[in-house]
């Protein structure tokens, strides 16, 4: 359940019009960047925290990565298809896949370190 509500709001942040998109008050460069990748190391911590026990590791690493990265590109071209002032952007797909990258990264030390400490 909180997958599914954390990704209708991922939904909601890149498919609302542009114009309801508020500004930072503060100028941080690439911003926009950071926010895609925390929203999608996000996404794949909890895309893996809702299979990994009904899926063998490998598998649910693949199920996460295909569907966190297809996810992102899919909400990329509506963006383009919707015309709501938003555009379509590889900058913003690789910050999307480096969100990906680095929760695969920590789910898979994370689960790694659980292996480790379980001595059957």
């Amino acid at each position: 359940m909180v997958f599914i509500a954390y990704a209708g709001l991922v939904t909601w942040l890149s498919l609302m019009p542009s114009a309801m998109v508020p500004s930072s008050p503060v100028r941080i460069p690439h911003l926009d960047k950071i926010a895609h990748t925390c929203f999608y190391l996000g996404f794949t911590i909890l895309a893996w925290w809702m299979v990994s026990s009904r899926l063998k590791p490998r598998t649910a690493r693949r199920w996460v990565v295909i569907t966190a990265f297809g996810y992102g590109a899919m909400l990329e071209i509506l963006q383009y298809l919707m015309k709501g002032g938003r555009a379509f952007s590889l900058g913003d797909m690789a910050a999307n896949g480096f969100g990906v990258l680095l929760g695969v990264l920590l789910v898979s030390v994370w689960h790694a370190g659980l292996r480790a400490a379980d001595p059957a």
